[in-house]
């Protein structure tokens, strides 16, 4: 799911370069802080305080990496039921969907 093309081009995230889409959000978070944890987690010479410190910042990534890839796949499933989804379909569509009493979600283009 991106930001409209009519509101992302003018994004003011988007202008300086951050992630806007949830993808990239989520893709951002994965590259930076599960990488900081590897890395942080690779030194040598960690004193056991902050060897635990380290341990528990990689255990509390790896968490939220399982809730982003779980709020992703919850986006994608009700995708085809967002406004921006809905305002795409042809009112020959919506009057379909509304007379047979069900919605009609189209894959994405």
């Amino acid at each position: 799911m991106e930001l409209t093309t009519h509101h992302a081009a003018g994004h003011p995230f988007r202008q300086l370069g951050y992630p806007t889409s949830p993808e990239q959000i989520a893709g951002d978070y994965r590259d930076r802080f599960a990488a900081q944890a590897r890395r942080w987690q690779a030194q040598d010479g960690l004193d056991d305080r902050t060897r635990a410190n380290v341990d528990a910042f990689a255990a509390n990534v790896d968490e939220h990496l399982v809730v982003l890839d779980a709020i992703l796949a919850l986006m994608d499933e009700v995708a085809p039921y967002t406004i921006e989804a809905i305002m795409a379909r042809s009112d020959l569509e919506l009057g379909l969907e509304a007379l047979l009493g069900r919605p009609n979600p189209r894959p994405e283009r």
